[in-house]
């Protein structure tokens, strides 16, 4: 609604005049990959609820529990199924595989380490073993947010039709790898990309032209200000500018190139 009052405006149209504007659409990521891949045969696998995804743990866990460690005691407790699923699901938006921690688990049975915390050891057991259950349950059947940011990714970077879109991302202060590929098929295959963050200054500006230079890692600025700073460092050849948001203050455009 607010971009349509925006849009508005920008044509000169009162408050009282209908407006409508079929080419424009607000999207979020996963909404955005619905839009555009809706007709593609990827898209017609089914998508998990989160109901349905804390229903196939609790099913791996109760198939697995005579091989659990650490987590055969706790998963009759109110919300370790649900905390257990947030964990599977955040490995796998960071692109962390089954595979992955069973390389970690075995670099650090293997290490020469007696002081290595064991209640440690036997989480990682168990969440590997979980893990690698509900990957084996999941994929080719089900289409979750990684693959489905990766099918995006894709379709951006082939489709022709990608170059005739506008992109505008706005009040992201940090992404996970697969909305990370997507922004950059974006900003690389898209007629135009902006993207705005909110930041006390820019990192870096006209006054403050280092590079290097970042707020502290505990600044509330620091998230959006390392996501400004890759952006800018990796996508510089095609980034034309960037909106930096100053809190209580209009936006302002920096330009760079």
């Amino acid at each position: 609604i607010t971009v349509l009052d925006q849009l508005r405006a920008r044509e000169g149209k009162g408050g009282a005049d209908r407006f409508a504007a079929s080419r424009v659409q607000v999207l979020s990521l996963s909404r955005l990959a619905w839009y555009l891949l809706r007709d593609t045969p990827a898209l017609q696998r089914p998508r998990l609820s989160k109901i349905g995804l804390t229903m196939l743990v609790a099913k791996v866990v109760q198939d697995h529990a005579a091989e659990l460690q650490l987590f055969a005691s706790e998963a009759q407790q109110p919300g370790f199924i649900q905390k257990l699923t947030d964990q599977l699901t955040e490995l796998a938006n960071a692109n962390v595989s089954a595979d992955d921690l069973t390389a970690l688990l075995r670099q650090a049975q293997h290490d020469d380490n007696a002081g290595i915390n064991q209640a440690w050891l036997a989480k990682i057991h168990d969440v590997e073993l979980i893990y690698h259950a509900y990957e084996e349950r999941v994929q080719g059947k089900f289409m979750g947010n990684t693959e489905l940011y990766q099918q995006l990714a894709q379709f951006l970077q082939s489709q022709p039709t990608a170059k005739r879109m506008h992109f505008f991302i706005d009040r992201f202060a940090q992404f996970t790898p697969g909305e990370q590929q997507v922004i950059d098929a974006m900003i690389l295959n898209g007629a135009s990309t902006t993207v705005s963050f909110v930041l006390d200054r820019g990192y870096p500006d006209q006054t403050h032209p280092d590079q290097s230079e970042l707020p502290g890692s505990t600044d509330l600025f620091y998230p959006a200000a390392m996501q400004r700073r890759r952006k800018c460092v990796l996508l510089k050849p095609v980034f034309r500018s960037l909106f930096l948001l100053l809190p209580q203050l209009a936006p302002r455009r920096i330009e760079y190139f």
